[in-house]
């Protein structure tokens, strides 16, 4: 089901890259185990973009821990960070996650700065494709209002980073307003001049 190359495809026809964040455990929707997300992650990394942990537990640490260990065991990365599936979290989630060794977490959803917790850098989330793009919509025009409001907000509060949370699946026809609405969003950011970073780049600078 997924559009991994299709979506990195397009990235390279942009001359930008990402971060691909995959599961070290299935439940809740997903079904492959880690070892299956192996050849995806090397390929990945091989076309220059990075990758983390979609985070499946967000409150027992032993599971936690596991699962950075599962992801480094095929990564070995000096800097891991994760965001949760679902963005599911609960008052302790997050000092739990700096306490296994993530550098970053990418799981809250605002208009809203980096900031530390308990050691590791947290970059929340500007805009998600399921926030954005709603089952009602006709057509995409909707999408990029509320984007474009989202937007004008973050650059106001000047903020540093303006962070797109989008999911490879929804990259193809079958979901055409997705689809759409990453290109034009990834386009109006090439054409306002926006400079595209990374996480693994720029936590070094929170820290």
């Amino acid at each position: 089901m997924n559009r991994i190359s299709e979506l990195m495809a397009f990235e390279e026809s942009r001359n930008i890259s990402a971060t691909y964040f995959f599961v070290m455990r299935p439940g809740l929707g997903v079904a492959y185990p880690f070892k299956s997300s192996i050849k995806f992650i090397e390929d990945v990394l091989a076309k220059g973009h990075n990758v983390g942990v979609h985070g499946m537990e967000y409150r027992n640490e032993a599971a936690m821990m596991e699962e950075f260990n599962r992801f480094q065991s095929i990564a070995h990365q000096d800097k891991v960070g994760v965001r949760m599936h679902y963005l599911r979290n609960d008052e302790t989630t997050f000092k739990k996650l700096a306490g296994v060794g993530y550098s970053f977490d990418s799981t809250q959803y605002g208009i809203q700065e980096p900031y530390k917790i308990s050691g590791m850098v947290e970059f929340p989330i500007s805009v998600m494709d399921v926030y954005c793009v709603q089952l009602r919509h006709r057509s995409v025009d909707a999408a990029k209002e509320h984007t474009l409001d989202q937007l004008s907000r973050a650059e106001k509060n000047e903020q540093p980073y303006f962070v797109i949370n989008f999911h490879d699946i929804y990259y193809q026809p079958a979901y055409k307003l997705y689809k759409e609405w990453f290109e034009w969003l990834i386009d109006l950011c090439i054409q306002r001049g926006y400079e595209f970073t990374s996480f693994n780049k720029e936590v070094g600078l929170w820290i």
